[in-house]
C-alpha cells in the first residue's frame, strides 16, 4: 500500500512536466516572434536616422521614452531586472516564489523593449526566467504542490525556455545539469526532459504554422580543419580566454565604481546613458548594437567586414554588454556571447589570412571554435556550450578543434585565478 502511493507521488509531476512544456514553448514562441519585429523596427530606426539625420532627435527622443518605460518597470517589479537565467536559479535553489502573473508579462515586454533600443542583450535569458515562472505557476495545479514536484518543474520550465530559445532542446536539457541544480534526481531528470522536449516540439508546430524560424542558425558547410591547422585552436582559445578575462574585469571594475557612487545616481539615469550611448554607437554602425544574432549569422555565412570595425565592434560590444547586464537591463547573454566569440574567431581567421599561414575557406571553423569556446568559459557552462555546437553549430565535424579550443581558454581563466591565489 505504502509502495503504491510512492509511486503515485513519483509520477505525479509527470501530466505537470507536460503541461509546463506546452505552456512554454508557447509563452517562448510568441515572444520570440514579436522580438523579431520589435528588433526589425529597431534596425530601420537607425539606419534611416543614419541616412537622414533630421530623423535623429526623434530618434533620441524614442530612447528617452523607452528608458522611462524599462525603469517604471524594473521598479515595479525587480525580478524583471538582469539577464534572467541568475533570477531563475537562485528562486530554483533557494525555493524562493516568482510572482507569476508579473513575470510572464513584465519580462518578455521589458525584454522587447531593450531590443527596439538596440542595447546588445539577448532573449534566452528572459525565455529562461518566462519558462521558469510558468513551471511556478503550473506547479499550483498539483493538490499538494509538494515543495519538490515545485522544483522540478521550475527547473523544467527553465531548461524548456533555454531549449526554445536557443532552438537546441537538448542543449537545455543539458543546462538543467551544468547550470539549474547541482544535485541531479531521477524524477527531476525525466520532469526536464518531458517539458523541454514538449515545448521544442509546440514551438516548432507554432513556428511552422506562422512561417517563423526556430533554429538560430542553418550551417550547411561541414569542412574538416586539416590536422596540420590543429595549433590555431590553442590561438583562439587564448585569444577567447583574454576576452572572458577583460569582461570579468569590467565587470569587477563595475562592482567597484557601484560601490563607491554609482549606487548613488538614480537607477533611471543609469539606463538613459546605456541607451543612449547604444543610441550613438549605433547611428556609426549597427554592428555595435543589437542581439549579435545577425552577426554571428553573417560571420558563419562568410560575409566580408573590415577588420578595423571588426576588432572596434568586438571591444565596445563587451563593454557595452558588461554595464548594461550589470545596470540591470532586461535582456540575456547567450547570444551576444555568440557574437562576441564569432568576432574572436573571424579577426584570428583574417589576421593569419593576411599573414598567409592560413586558408581563409576554413574561416567559419574559427567563427565556430570562437562561438563556442568565449559562450562556454564566460557563462561557466562548458559541456552545454559544447553540445550546442554539436546541435545548432554543425560542430560534429570539427569536435577535437572546437574541444581543443575550449579547453585552452578555460586554461587561460584557471591561470588567472592561480595568479591572484598567490
Amino acid at each position: 500500500m505504502n509502495t503504491t502511493k510512492n509511486h503515485k507521488l513519483n509520477i505525479s509531476f509527470l501530466p505537470l512536466s507536460f503541461l509546463c512544456g506546452i505552456f512554454t514553448g508557447v509563452a517562448v514562441f510568441l515572444f520570440k516572434y514579436f522580438a523579431t519585429y520589435v528588433i526589425r523596427f529597431s534596425k530601420w530606426a537607425y539606419t534611416l536616422s543614419a541616412q537622414k539625420p533630421q530623423y535623429i532627435p526623434l530618434l533620441l527622443l524614442g530612447i528617452t521614452l523607452v528608458s522611462v518605460i524599462i525603469y517604471f518597470i524594473l521598479k515595479t517589479e525587480p525580478q524583471v531586472k538582469g539577464g534572467g537565467i541568475p533570477t531563475a536559479v537562485k528562486f530554483i535553489r533557494e525555493g524562493k516564489s516568482f510572482n507569476v502573473i508579473k513575470n510572464i508579462i513584465l519580462v518578455p515586454v521589458s525584454a522587447l523593449f531593450t531590443f527596439l533600443s538596440g542595447v546588445p542583450l539577448g532573449n534566452e535569458g528572459p525565455s529562461v526566467q518566462l519558462g521558469c515562472a510558468m513551471g511556478e505557476g503550473v506547479s499550483k495545479f498539483s493538490k499538494k504542490n509538494i515543495a519538490e514536484n515545485r522544483s522540478h518543474i521550475m527547473s523544467a520550465g527553465a531548461c524548456a525556455g533555454f531549449g526554445v530559445a536557443t532552438g537546441a532542446p537538448l542543449s537545455g536539457i543539458l543546462f538543467s545539469v551544468e547550470e539549474i541544480k547541482g544535485k541531479v534526481s531521477y524524477k527531476m531528470m525525466f520532469s526536464v526532459i518531458i517539458s523541454t522536449l514538449t515545448a521544442a516540439a509546440t514551438a516548432k508546430g507554432l513556428c511552422y504554422l506562422t512561417g517563423s524560424e526556430y533554429n538560430l542558425f542553418h550551417i550547411e558547410k561541414n569542412d574538416v580543419l586539416p590536422i596540420k591547422y590543429i595549433w590555431i585552436s590553442i590561438l583562439v582559445g587564448l585569444i577567447t580566454g583574454l576576452a572572458v578575462l577583460f569582461h570579468r574585469v569590467l565587470c569587477t571594475l563595475y562592482d567597484a565604481l557601484e560601490k563607491r557612487w554609482l549606487h548613488k545616481i538614480n537607477l533611471f539615469v543609469k539606463i538613459e546613458v546605456i541607451l543612449l550611448v547604444s543610441a550613438i554607437l549605433g547611428l556609426f554602425s549597427q554592428m555595435y548594437i543589437g542581439t549579435g544574432h545577425d552577426i554571428a549569422h553573417h560571420l558563419l555565412e562568410g560575409e566580408s567586414v573590415g577588420l578595423i570595425l571588426l576588432i572596434s565592434a568586438l571591444v565596445l560590444r563587451i563593454i557595452m554588454l558588461t554595464f548594461a547586464n550589470k545596470t540591470g537591463i532586461t535582456g540575456g547573454l547567450f547570444v551576444p556571447s555568440l557574437a562576441l566569440g564569432a568576432l574572436i574567431g573571424i579577426i584570428s581567421a583574417n589576421v593569419l589570412g593576411m599573414m598567409g599561414i592560413f586558408p581563409t575557406e576554413y574561416s567559419f571553423i574559427l567563427v565556430i571554435m570562437g562561438m563556442t569556446a568565449f559562450l562556454g568559459i564566460r557563462s561557466k557552462m562548458p559541456f552545454v556550450a559544447l553540445l550546442f555546437a554539436v546541435e545548432a553549430l554543425n560542430g560534429l565535424y570539427n569536435i577535437i578543434p572546437i574541444i581543443l579550443c575550449v579547453v585552452v581558454a578555460q586554461c587561460v581563466i584557471k591561470i588567472s585565478q592561480l595568479a591572484k591565489q598567490k
